[in-house]
């Protein structure tokens, strides 16, 4: 195997494979990375237990010429991209060598690094085509971010640890929980999409983390599902990953179906007030903020300890219904805001310990939707 490719070429792709690279796996040729060269394209292949990613580097514009076609797996794949990043050359010599080894030149700079045989790097998976959806990459995204900070992390409970997908021709639904809060994101399409199997399966939150940055708003993505696997088809690019196995709860009943007390404000008003109380509450070692609504005012404060306390008003854009103390974490409102990344939310409660809900202001629905429980505390 001997090819030239140009350096950022190389290296576009190798920041992609990368993020399926994993430091700790039983299997040790996993720490490298599997390279395919033929006159017509470059492949590489990264894997970890539950990850993968295949990127192609198609010929274009003499991008890079094959002087002997062949396969290998670099044995170190971290190691490989970080001599490739620090190369000075606008061109790289990668040559296998007759004893084993992988030798790669650019301008001055000579480098030989181990390879193994890759005929012991593992299969991608194969996933028919039975279950999929094409779906634009701006909704996928807006799914993701909407809902991912509401999972858990290294949940005791792995089914908690991803994020909840529900489709048919008509919409698609996302739904996060780690038992304390749940956010739900629901996109209907503008005509019924035809030949779609219902999808209900469950994918790790850390997949999606690193399909976040691959996904080009403008274009849209094909997502293919079997029992195991999610393969998403990005032309260039495909990742696949397991998916996490179990029942994931049924979320619908937690939504109230009532309100007692409402209220709408401006994040820009609310956001720095949440801020200084979540300050003042990590010094008291205590992670709770306290609303009290009354007489159509909402005042945020801390409880009293030997650091002090916090209290600050907030003016509001709307009241409605009945006053009320409640308790919550302060990290759960600010991740619902930010997750719904509007200029005004609206807050519905039901009463003192029953989980209340954040939507865009003027909601009558629950397609987007975060609910988060309150904290018990010597107030309630």
């Amino acid at each position: 195997m001997k090819f030239k490719i140009n350096k950022n070429e190389l290296l576009k792709n190798l920041n992609i494979n990368i993020k399926a690279v994993s430091g700790s796996v039983i299997n040790e040729i996993l720490k490298g990375i599997k390279i395919q060269v033929s006159k017509e394209k470059i492949i590489l292949i990264t894997s970890s237990s539950d990850l993968s990613i295949k990127t192609t580097i198609n010929q274009n514009e003499n991008n890079f010429t094959v002087e002997e076609e062949g396969e290998i797996v670099i044995a170190n794949a971290n190691y490989f991209t970080e001599i490739i990043k620090k190369l000075s050359g606008k061109e790289v010599d990668i040559e296998l060598t007759s004893g084993g080894q992988i030798q790669i030149t650019s301008d001055k700079a000579d480098f030989s690094i181990p390879s193994r045989n890759s005929a012991n790097y593992p299969n991608l998976p194969i996933v028919d085509d039975t279950k999929s959806i094409k779906i634009e990459s701006s909704n996928l995204l807006k799914i993701i971010k909407e809902t991912i900070k509401s999972a858990g992390v290294r949940d005791a409970r792995p089914i908690f640890n991803g994020i909840h997908l529900v489709a048919n021709n008509q919409f698609i639904k996302g739904i996060t929980t780690d038992s304390h809060r749940l956010a739900q994101k629901i996109i209907y399409f503008n005509e019924p999409k035809e030949k779609i199997s219902d999808i209900n399966v469950v994918i790790p939150t850390h997949t999606l983390n690193e399909l976040v940055p691959l996904l080009n708003s403008n274009e849209t993505v094909k997502l293919q599902f079997d029992e195991n696997y999610l393969v998403v088809d990005l032309n260039q690019t495909v990742v696949y990953s397991q998916l996490l196995i179990g029942d994931f709860p049924e979320t619908d009943r937690l939504i109230p179906n009532e309100t007692n007390t409402k209220i709408s404000v401006e994040v820009k008003e609310l956001l720095p007030v949440i801020e200084r109380a979540h300050l003042a509450a990590r010094q008291s070692n205590n992670i709770t903020i306290t609303f009290n609504l009354k007489e159509n005012k909402l005042s945020i404060s801390t409880r009293q300890s030997e650091s002090g306390t916090f209290e600050e008003d907030v003016i509001l854009k709307s009241y409605e219904g009945e006053d009320l103390l409640i308790s919550m974490n302060p990290e759960f409102i600010k991740d619902a805001i930010s997750s719904l990344a509007q200029e005004v939310v609206e807050f519905s409660f039901t009463g003192q310990l029953k989980p209340f809900t954040i939507r865009p202001n003027d909601s009558q629905d629950n397609n987007d939707l975060q609910l988060i429980t309150p904290v018990r505390t010597i107030n309630n």
